[in-house]
């Protein structure tokens, strides 16, 4: 079976996430911080006259924060019933990707773990495909 996949660049890996999952992508401008929350949430931020929270990707996959800049780049997502915005590096393409050529068996590199569910070669190059679920909830801070 084939599905589209979105690919995107987090902490400088390629990574794949099913476009069914993908609501938009955009431009983050204007991110309010928020005092006291967890440091994997850059901030909150406006779309479309809804308030969003903006998930510091980098972050959940490194420890590392990444700084939000003007004209950031943010995949929008439903996650449990709400809309996140989920920080990237870059968005690169949007490619076909038949389900024989994910490899579900092969180890993902170690901070990886817990968010990929599987590695795919995309114009010779590896992605780890994840769902953006897992960047939420896997972190139950966030997830409450």
């Amino acid at each position: 079976m084939q599905c589209l996949y979105l690919i995107a660049r987090i902490d400088g890996a390629r990574v794949a996430i099913e476009s069914d999952l993908v609501e938009s992508v955009v431009h983050v401008n204007d991110v309010v911080p928020v005092p006291q929350s967890d440091p994997a949430i850059s901030g909150l931020f406006a779309l479309r006259s809804r308030v969003l929270t903006l998930i510091d990707s980098q972050y959940i996959v490194t420890g590392n924060p990444k700084p939000v800049e003007k004209k950031s780049l943010a995949i929008i997502a439903e996650i449990a019933g709400h809309h996140f915005g989920l920080l990237v590096e870059s968005v690169e393409d949007v490619v076909t990707i038949d389900s024989a050529q994910i490899e579900n068996n092969v180890s993902p590199p170690v901070k990886w773990a817990g968010l990929a569910t599987g590695l795919v070669e995309v114009g010779g190059e590896i992605a780890i495909i994840i769902d953006p679920a897992q960047l939420v909830s896997g972190n139950k801070a966030l997830a409450a």
